[in-house]
């Protein structure tokens, strides 16, 4: 058990060093492209599923068209 326990401490003391050893401008450097990634995979999501928004109201439409059109034929 004492052997599991010091292991833990000194994973999270190497943890502890790495992160303690990053200067200001590191941690925003991380942190700029931690935003942009997020800002990325939000974008792509937004843009997917505004595209499947638009699909659906397409093929909407165009099977409205359709009825509408064989509608017209039926009256002649």
């Amino acid at each position: 058990m004492m052997e599991k326990s010091g292991m833990v401490g000194a994973q999270v003391g190497a943890v502890i060093a790495i992160f303690g050893g990053w200067t200001l401008n590191e941690l925003l450097a991380i942190g700029g492209f931690l935003l942009a990634l997020a800002s990325f995979v939000f974008q792509a999501f937004v843009t997917i599923y505004f595209k499947q928004q638009h699909l659906k109201l397409a093929r909407a439409r165009l099977a409205a068209d359709i009825a509408d059109k064989e509608g017209d034929d039926d009256d002649a």
